[in-house]
């Protein structure tokens, strides 16, 4: 609606893309791929309505992300930052592409500036990216101390703390952990 309303604000294209990005990489769409590229255009339409709004470049890399593209996720919400250096989003998506991207030193840095320029920051992505870079302890103390309630209630966040449990040896309560996960 908010397109309808005024074509010219670049925050319609990238909330619709953003939030369709959301849903597939989410299992949510029912049409996967038509919704990957949607977005993708959504996202690529919004950069060229307004290429000063950070929101259009951090739905631009998620729909770059969600096709595989990991260089081009990455490359993209660097744009994003180097127009807007104090968008905490963007840091905070930063670490989520890199993460996907397998560079974890590298994510738990961008989201650790995301924190910091805004501390009510969840760390969600902070404990996933302590386990892409094999720093597992971190993980599990960032993922407990964060996410115990999300935890409780079986989110994605889970698999990451079983992965840690496991990866250090700790299989029993890896094992606890993914009972809670699989009974959610």
């Amino acid at each position: 609606r908010v397109i309808e309303l005024d074509p010219r604000f670049a925050g319609g294209y990238a909330g619709l893309s953003f939030v369709m990005a959301r849903m597939v990489r989410h299992g949510f769409s029912a049409s996967p791929e038509e919704d990957m590229e949607r977005s993708l255009k959504l996202a690529q339409q919004a950069v060229a309505t307004d290429e000063t709004f950070g929101w259009s470049y951090l739905a631009l890399g998620s729909a770059y992300l969600n096709k595989g593209e990991h260089d081009k996720a990455i490359a993209t919400i660097e744009e994003g930052i180097r127009i807007q250096p104090n968008f905490a989003d963007a840091y905070r998506y930063r670490g989520f592409f890199l993460h996907w991207a397998g560079r974890g030193d590298e994510a738990i840095d961008s989201v650790k500036k995301s924190i910091r320029l805004d501390p009510a920051y969840e760390r969600l992505i902070l404990g996933m990216a302590y386990f892409t870079a094999g720093r597992y302890e971190e993980a599990i103390a960032t993922i407990n101390q964060n996410y115990a309630d999300l935890a409780r209630k079986g989110h994605l966040i889970l698999n990451f703390l079983a992965a840690s449990y496991a990866a250090i040896g700790q299989d029993e309560k890896a094992r606890e952990v993914m009972k809670v996960c699989l009974e959610k």
